[in-house]
């Protein structure tokens, strides 16, 4: 056989084995996807992500199965209150490298490429595009910017600038809440208890009961006090309530967790008293009311009237006179208000709570 044809055979055999290892990635979806790195088509807008990331600043957060099928739920229920996109060509690329920045990631193991549409009078893309992951936050217009990845590298959705959606705001304020629920479960170290379904919440007349347990949070640590110790921060926060009022001349003296509507305000260097329940809890004021139209302020029981909560979180903070000052925020299934601030002329309770707080805080 001339040295020729041999070459030609072997040629033939090589490509024949080309064509079958091609084939046989081409044709198994694993292969084709995770190997040869071919872009799966979509017509989703939010394909269902293999992993969700949330990030606050330094801290990154990776959802657990329940955490990210209730995010995900609330991106779909977004997709069909879409009014119209925004688009700005000056805009750069978001970096999120801002000590607040305040985003989430659906992120995929393969690449999509999304040849879908949306309804809208300003059209969402002009042309297919690919990712491996989608990055989202909420702007201070309440609109949902949009960003796609490739390899850990942000690019605006089409190169046609930065693309932000605007949706019916009471989808994106519910949405805001479960993200920022979760990320302060998880900076007050996922210390919440159990919770009954909500309907089955138990109703109660006294608004600080004792607890299932008492915790003392500090840079994510959370640490569950001793039955005598939580009788105690039981018995000094239940005289609070009782004897406390809550400021309602505007503004308002309060401490928001949240900066902007959006973004967590920074709580893991700060030192926290937790009251958690097993029972979600439907605190119903008994008292007669005392306070009158244009009143400057309202006992602390009465201000929580017809609350539900299965959490309540206290700070002391000491001021520069001397004196101390005492906010408490209350939760439920891992959801947060703000901090309002009681207030009271006697200040031994909140200096015994404070000493308290920070000496134990220092022996850990």
């Amino acid at each position: 056989m001339s040295k020729s044809r041999k070459r030609c055979r072997v040629a033939l055999a090589v490509l024949c084995l080309v064509a079958v290892l091609f084939s046989v990635f081409w044709f198994v979806p694993y292969l084709r996807l995770h190997v040869l790195r071919v872009p799966e088509n979509t017509k989703l807008l939010f394909p269902v992500p293999d992993e969700i990331v949330v990030h606050y600043g330094d801290l990154a957060i990776t959802l657990n199965a329940m955490e990210s099928a209730k995010i995900y739920a609330a991106c779909l229920q977004l997709v069909p209150k879409i009014k119209d996109c925004v688009r700005d060509k000056e805009a750069d690329v978001p970096q999120y490298t801002s000590e607040n920045a305040f985003y989430w990631e659906f992120r995929y193991e393969h690449r999509y490429r999304y040849v879908g549409t949306l309804d809208t009078p300003t059209p969402f893309t002009s042309r297919s595009f690919t990712y491996d992951a989608l990055v989202m936050s909420i702007c201070s217009d309440y609109t949902l910017r949009i960003t796609r990845a490739n390899g850990g590298r942000m690019k605006h959705v089409d190169g046609k600038g930065e693309l932000r959606l605007k949706t019916d705001t009471g989808f994106i304020y519910d949405l805001s809440s479960a993200l920022e629920g979760i990320v302060m479960h998880h900076m007050l170290g996922g210390s919440e208890v159990a919770l009954a379904d909500e309907n089955d919440a138990v109703k109660t007349d006294t608004f600080v009961q004792m607890p299932t347990k008492v915790v003392l949070c500090q840079n994510g640590e959370v640490v569950t006090l001793g039955q005598a110790e939580a009788e105690e921060v039981y018995g000094m926060l239940s005289a609070m309530a009782a004897s406390y009022t809550v400021s309602l001349l505007p503004p308002i003296p309060h401490r928001s967790v949240w900066q902007s509507g959006q973004q967590i305000r920074e709580v893991r260097d700060k030192i926290l008293i937790g009251l958690l329940y097993n029972d979600n809890l439907y605190y119903e004021y008994q008292g007669e009311s005392k306070t009158e139209e244009g009143a400057s302020s309202m006992p602390v029981c009465e201000y929580y009237d017809e609350r539900r909560y299965d959490a309540i979180y206290v700070e002391v903070l000491p001021l520069n006179s001397g004196l101390f000052h005492v906010a408490a925020m209350i939760g439920r299934d891992g959801r947060y208000g703000s901090f309002t601030s009681w207030h009271h002329t006697d200040y031994e309770l909140a200096a015994s709570l404070a000493a308290y707080m920070y000496i134990a805080s220092a022996a850990d």
